[in-house]
């Protein structure tokens, strides 16, 4: 029976991956190649963007740009849903963008949006103004449209129950929203010109919108999110691409880089063995129920000591391996966990202050019941971990697992994380100085190239946030928590998951298209980590409402990189390394991964044995798939630049 019912598993969910397939189409900029691949109405390609409106160098005899609606559509028909055994399917569909907005008069007007539209057809007559090129006065509202759309709205619309001239509305064959919000509470403003990354999603059942100021780090909630069954609202096949309009008041709406994914729902030859399935599967389903509930009871058990015994095999079996507390063992160190000997709480549970009966102090580690991190992060964090050896890694004494605990033991790092020391020293005697600072950076660097070059297997860390640096006695640096890491082979590029792991602010921004954790990840974390120690702040500067990369990089570009610097200092920092470290952290924060140094290349700048490479005055656009990658180019062309020169133009 069980061999059976595994089969029929097997082939079932063998089968349902052959039929999930997606079509992608990306166009990281727009020039003349892709123009034959665009159905263009009052639009433009033009300076490697769509101007989805007319802009200022498009050739018409009389130019004006008041009073224009334009639609710039793939010229491409997708399958959005199906019938099939009286059973509905909708494609999901992921659509990520760059716009830009630029404003041609004092208040800028009307907006853009992403559209869905049921034919190639061109904009409706008279859907300038608030209509956004998508409805008019006798089309708004009108089933007959077939448009769904999210807007980018830079205008308050009469009637519309608009909450501002900065909002994102999800609209429904009408110009009024179905669902709207306002941009300006999360420090984004659609028409001041700079890049605004939009990520539009749909799962089948729900339409969500998630919007940042050029920065997918942080796209980890949706900022509107809609259900709807689109196969009521739109035909079976559709087209995307962008519309917008001007009034008096006039705008430039462009899209810089645009990538669209597809679930392909087509047809396939196999429709007898889909019905086939379509009717036996249902009475299969039953049948594992009932086995699966059975089996369940009697093997639960079982499997909880089977697994267990093979955990602690492995791990006894490791020469040098970390070794196997008893929980009374550990509960007597930590007082039985009192709140006192807390040292610290995040998603994966708390960690003690403990004293061994050999008067070894310890961290104890306990993972919660309610914590994402379960018995393979556990497993993970313990096998990875003890097989390294290096002078900037925490080091793992032993572990436990019983009754339902589990419980890792740890060397106990006297000045705790960096997070707390940078962030929660109010008292100006208690500032971690410069040298330390610097020092505890080196150290992190020196353990990422450890972990992606010379040990025998690559670590990938995907994990790298202040809180997960700790400070032993001597303020060295030690990279612990790996409980998100990763082991791959070196001749391998990335590790791929169904779910993005980190922590908002120091996830790099591919990492939401593809999934998949790679070298230059973690790299994008470490200059997160690198800006916080040189400017004291975070990630995110909620105080301002933006986040901290951005801030920098726009101080760099005014020539004032060192007004970064952290104030509590007081100017008592060595301005070259200053310098140094604020460059190197945009460097490595750079939005496409293949322009980030290495490791190795991050310490050869940190170490003064190469200079930090040059960088755009402008942070970059956003790009996926990332461009080909020439930081090894500007590192070399960047050889004779002296941290000098740029200290004393900063002056």
């Amino acid at each position: 029976m069980a061999r059976v019912v595994l089969s029929l598993l097997v082939f079932f969910f063998k089968y349902s991956i052959v039929l999930a397939s997606v079509k992608t189409h990306t166009f990281p900029l727009f020039d003349e190649t892709v123009r034959s691949q665009f159905v263009i109405t009052n639009g433009n390609i033009n300076k490697g963007a769509l101007q989805v409106t007319r802009d200022t160098a498009n050739p018409t005899p009389e130019f004006s740009l008041k009073n224009q609606s334009g639609r710039i559509l793939l010229d491409k028909s997708f399958r959005l849903w199906k019938i099939s055994a009286e059973r509905t399917t909708l494609a999901s569909f992921n659509a990520t963008f760059v716009l830009s907005i630029v404003n041609q008069t004092a208040s800028g007007g009307e907006g853009l949006a992403f559209i869905i539209a049921s034919s190639k057809n061109d904009p409706p007559d008279n859907s300038y103004g608030e209509y956004l090129g998508l409805f008019n006065q006798s089309t708004d509202g009108s089933y007959s449209s077939d448009v769904v759309a999210v807007e980018f709205d830079t205008r308050k619309s009469t009637g519309a129950d608009d909450p501002d001239d900065n909002h994102v509305g999800i609209n429904v064959n009408s110009i009024k929203s179905v669902t709207r919000a306002s941009l300006s509470p999360h420090n984004v403003l659609l028409k001041n010109a700079s890049d605004i990354f939009a990520w539009v999603q749909y799962d089948g059942k729900n339409l969500s919108v998630y919007v940042n100021a050029g920065n997918v780090s942080d796209a980890s909630n949706a900022l509107l999110s809609f259900a709807i069954d689109l196969s009521k609202n739109l035909p079976d096949n559709v087209y995307f691409g962008f519309s917008a309009s001007t009034g008096n008041e006039t705008e430039l709406n462009c899209i810089r880089s645009w990538n669209l994914t597809v679930e392909d729902i087509s047809d396939s030859s196999n429709k007898g063995t889909i019905i086939g399935l379509a009717v036996g599967v249902p009475l299969v389903v039953v049948l594992i129920l009932g086995f699966l509930i059975f089996v369940f009871v009697r093997r639960v058990g079982y499997t909880h000591r089977k697994s267990q015994r093979l955990m602690e095999r492995a791990l006894t079996d490791s020469t040098g391996g970390p070794r196997k507390f008893r929980l009374k063992e550990l509960t007597s160190a930590t007082h039985n966990f009192d709140k006192k000997y807390k040292l610290g709480e995040g998603g994966f549970g708390s960690v003690y202050r403990g004293l061994l009966s050999n008067k070894t102090p310890v961290a104890v580690k306990r993972v919660s019941d309610n914590s994402h991190q379960g018995l393979q992060e556990f497993l993970a964090e313990i096998t990875i971990i003890s097989r390294l050896r290096h002078k900037n890694l925490v080091r793992i004494l032993g572990w436990c697992h019983e009754d339902g605990e589990l419980l890792l033991v740890y060397d106990l790092m006297p000045n705790g994380s960096l997070d707390k020391l940078i962030f929660k020293m109010d008292n100006k005697n208690e500032v971690l100085d410069w040298d330390r600072r610097y020092r505890i950076v080196s150290g992190v660097a020196s353990a990422l190239l450890y972990l992606h070059e010379e040990c025998e297997q690559q670590v990938l860390h995907r994990d790298l946030k202040a809180s997960n640096v700790m400070l032993d006695s001597e303020y060295n640096a030690r990279l612990g928590d790996f409980g998100l890491a990763r082991l791959i082979e070196h001749d391998k590029n990335s590790y791929t998951t169904t779910a993005v792991a980190g922590t908002p602010g120091y996830i790099a921004p591919e990492c939401f298209h593809t999934g998949r954790a790679t070298i230059e990840s973690d790299v994008f974390s470490f200059g997160a980590v690198a800006l916080e120690v040189a400017c004291g702040r975070r990630p995110r500067m909620e105080s301002q409402q933006i986040h901290l990369v951005d801030w920098v990089w726009g101080l760099y570009r005014e020539n004032r990189l060192l007004d970064a610097a952290d104030t509590r200092l007081a100017q008592k920092f060595d301005r070259d390394e200053m310098l140094c470290m604020l460059q190197l952290g945009l460097a490595c924060s750079h939005p496409n991964s293949q322009e980030r140094p290495t490791m190795r290349q991050v310490l050869q700048i940190l170490g003064k044995d190469a200079p930090p490479p040059l960088l755009p005055l402008f942070k970059p656009a956003f790009v996926w798939p990332a461009p080909p990658s020439n930081m090894s180019e500007i590192l070399s062309s960047s050889r004779d630049f002296s941290i000098q020169e740029n200290q004393s133009s900063s002056e």
